[in-house]
């Protein structure tokens, strides 16, 4: 399986909206869950099991938006000619930390065989270039060629006719996946493509599909009879907008507004809707907020009715769930701030301008975090920027909560060589080098530092040691704690400079790259670095 870094990049918004779904369905005490997901073409396989406070291991139902989370995700991590994810496994620890291990490659195991058509979908909807599909997808390909999917969809087609037929309703199946429903006089309640409940009916067994057609017509009749309750602007006619501040009626044949009004309904809420793609929500505090419900009714397109509402359940709790901390704000804060550093190499191009974040080394950026229970996200600068404080503020505040996090200082000699080692169990450690004179004490000549991985600062004060034997051994240290971490910083060494000691505490540190390269056999020593004054200083020490 592939290791991703979650967070800082585009998929971050989508991770948090996952976990937070995951951790409502935990019970008091949990101490870390796992979510499996297999989402292949039409397929969706998944379990969440839950470690609790007497680390025993439960399986728990997956909630509400988690599936909804997952599959964007999925479409999220698409590389064009690569393909996407096959299954991922989301560990969420009571800490906030969270882990992703996304597979592309290896056939996973399921809870049960699906239809080869399930990978077939797959790549039609992922395409992967031949010379990267694996062996046994191209087996299951060829298993899906033997396969008559177009008699298989007309019978999808004809069962929920007939369904539609007994529940009432007059029903057209308009090959290859579109269908219509209307009610006997003629008032049409459904007129849509439907590829997503065909791609569905078949990888399922064919004796389920009647099944299947009778939950679907069961649904659309009930919208029917609500329909007659509260009659509202007919389907064929566009609702228009509605005036500021004033609300359009919810048109039963609406399955997305309807389903979300319902939705919100069970948690006490009436949401009203502005205009199709504006919904307006009641807030705790007796104000309202609009939210933009496009991009669900987008996601929703061709969805099953029940596909809808279960969406639809998961979507509201998010969103009152949002709505409920923002009014709390001010209050009780969302999140605390803390300062993580990261190689530049983690962020694609174009996404360090969206952060509040800052290089204060070559190749290395410090980013400004928000560290709540539920989740770890970088600070946007769009939300920054509302807030009216400075980025110097935002930095002094996160630097300081950063440093007042516990960690342990320890030293060691290697081989001669005096390491002080800073750290902790927090991703935070980094932002010890603001405070470094504090752990190695006096250093005229400054220091060498390595910031390996999140949780650990490795220094050497020069001067207290060969410095050219100092520089192999940190940087065979940092090389082996690089090795075995899952997100590695970086095994660069940097000169800590001795002006740092009275920089402000908030300001970054003076970090120069340096590193040297020695051949034992001829005795030689090169020297790595473009900065001026530390050559100079190595002779000089080197000749003490």
């Amino acid at each position: 399986m592939d290791q991703q870094t979650p967070g800082p990049l585009d998929q971050g918004e989508l991770i948090q909206e996952l976990g937070q779904a995951l951790v409502s369905a935990t019970p008091e005490g949990w101490q870390q869950l796992t979510y499996l997901a297999r989402v292949i073409g039409a397929l969706n396989d998944d379990m969440l099991a839950v470690q609790g406070a007497d680390g025993q291991v439960g399986q728990v139902p997956v909630p509400d938006g988690a599936r909804a989370a997952a599959e964007a995700l999925k479409q999220r991590c698409y590389q064009e000619g690569k393909g996407t994810w096959l299954s991922m496994i989301v560990s969420v620890h009571h800490t906030g930390k969270v882990n992703i291990e996304y597979n592309y490659d290896t056939e996973p195991e399921l809870t049960r065989e699906p239809s080869p058509l399930a990978y077939a979908q797959e790549l039609e909807r992922y395409p992967r270039e031949d010379g990267v599909l694996p062996d046994w997808i191209r087996a299951k390909l060829d298993q899906a060629r033997t396969l008559d999917t177009g008699a298989m969809t007309r019978a999808i087609g004809a069962a929920l006719v007939a369904a539609c037929s007994r529940e009432g309703l007059v029903a057209e199946h308009r090959p290859p996946t579109g269908l219509r429903v209307a009610l006997p006089d003629g008032s049409v309640l459904l007129d849509t493509d439907m590829r997503t409940t065909f791609d569905q009916a078949l990888i399922m067994p064919e004796d389920q599909w009647e099944g299947l057609a009778a939950h679907f017509a069961g649904y659309v009749a009930q919208v029917a009879r609500e329909r007659e309750a509260a009659p509202a602007a007919s389907s064929g006619a566009s609702v228009p907008p509605a005036p500021s501040g004033q609300s359009v009626p919810v048109d039963p044949a609406d399955t997305v507004a309807t389903a979300l009004a319902a939705a919100f309904r069970e948690l006490g809420v009436e949401v009203s809707f502005q205009d199709p793609n504006t919904m307006i929500v009641p807030m705790p505090n007796g104000n309202t907020a609009s939210a933009d419900i496009g991009s669900f009714r987008t996601a929703m397109d061709g969805a099953a009715p029940e596909q809808v509402t279960e969406h639809a359940t998961g979507f509201a709790r998010n969103v009152a769930e949002q709505l409920e901390r923002a009014t709390r704000q001010g209050t009780e804060p969302a999140g605390e701030l803390r300062v993580r550093l990261y190689p530049a190499s983690a962020f694609p191009e174009g996404v360090l301008e969206q952060l509040v974040s800052r290089e204060i080394a070559p190749g290395l950026w410090q980013t400004v975090v928000v560290d709540s229970p539920e989740s770890l996200q970088p600070l946007s600068r769009q939300a920054h920027e509302s807030s009216g404080r400075s980025d110097a503020e935002v930095f002094a505040a996160a630097v300081s909560a950063s440093l007042a996090d516990p960690v342990e200082v320890t030293e060691h000699d290697i081989n001669g060589t005096r390491l002080v080692h800073i750290g902790g169990q927090h991703p935070y450690v980094a932002a010890h080098v603001h405070d470094l004179a504090r752990h190695v004490g006096e250093a005229p000549h400054g220091a060498l530092v390595v910031l390996p991985v999140p949780e650990v600062v490795i220094a050497h004060p020069l001067g207290q040691a060969h410095p050219v034997a100092a520089m192999e051994n940190l940087r065979e240290v940092a090389q082996r704690f690089a090795a075995d971490a899952e997100k590695p910083i970086s095994t660069q060494l940097y000169w800590w400079h001795p002006s740092s000691r009275t920089r402000e505490q908030s300001a970054p540190a003076d970090l120069r790259p340096v590193g040297v390269e020695i051949d034992h056999e001829k005795g030689s020593i090169t020297l790595h670095t473009s900065d001026q004054e530390f050559g100079p200083l190595l002779s000089s020490l080197m000749g003490q």
